[in-house]
């Protein structure tokens, strides 16, 4: 069995169910943690918005530890056809205790993992809920202070093609080369925020994260571009 979860906030709710829930097929579990308005804005490093992401590590840590595959996916991704089949076929060929993340150039992203529920992983989920409360830091940036400075990460880590689980710096034509040397809100500083340019989108992909755009009304008009771009691809292929 594959297992779906994610959680929202009623600012982001819509979204969520537009773009993730409805589109969930091929998961034998779906699960959406509803949590209050923390971040009133909604957006990418206001106030409030830390404690919102300590939501997605309570959401998680409320996993019952019985080895089910399980990918948690933001609310701003839009999932796409064959996605299941994507993430089924990783599995296979992933190590018990492997966490996956999706490409965020500048880290490893925490908005698209697979991971079997173990209780390892729930005690790595634990250990990162317990540090991003000490230092008032998403659970993000926690995993790259982790990645960095210890002698050797707590579980095995492979990462998600870019090409099929993207976002706009993954595939998009903007140079991040210099963005690689940064992270968090500097990233955006380097030329690396969607604001509307030309979106590309690979044949191959099966999910598209709207990272690297900020605010709701912003990440639903680049998830419905996403939509579109699907449905006429769909629409062209041979019956």
């Amino acid at each position: 069995m594959l297992r779906l979860i994610t959680y929202t906030t009623p600012s982001h709710a819509e979204m969520c169910k537009r773009f993730v829930l409805d589109r969930a097929s091929g998961f034998g579990d779906v699960i959406c943690g509803e949590y209050p308005q923390t971040c009133k804005s909604g957006r990418f490093k206001q106030p409030g918005w830390n404690e919102c992401m300590n939501d997605k590590l309570h959401a998680l840590l409320r996993l019952p530890t019985d080895d089910v595959r399980t990918v948690y996916v933001d609310s701003d991704v839009i999932l796409l056809d064959g996605f299941a089949e994507f993430v089924a076929d990783k599995f296979d060929h992933m190590k018990t205790n492997e966490i996956a993340f999706a490409d965020d150039v500048v880290q490893w992203c925490c908005g698209v993992m697979l991971f079997r529920s173990t209780k390892r992983l729930r005690k790595f989920f634990k250990a990162v809920a317990y540090v991003s409360k000490m230092f008032a830091a998403p659970d993000q940036d926690i995993i790259h202070f982790f990645r960095q400075n210890s002698p050797k990460f707590p579980l095995p880590v492979s990462m998600l093609d870019r090409d099929k689980v993207c976002n706009w710096a993954t595939v998009s034509s903007v140079d991040t080369a210099e963005a690689k040397e940064t992270f968090g809100v500097e990233v955006l500083k380097h030329g690396c925020l969607w604001e509307g340019q030309q979106i590309v989108a690979p044949d191959q992909m099966v999910a598209y994260h709207a990272n690297f755009c900020v605010g709701v009304e912003a990440k639903m008009q680049m998830l419905s571009q996403i939509e579109e771009i699907e449905r006429q691809r769909l629409a062209s292929k041979p019956l």
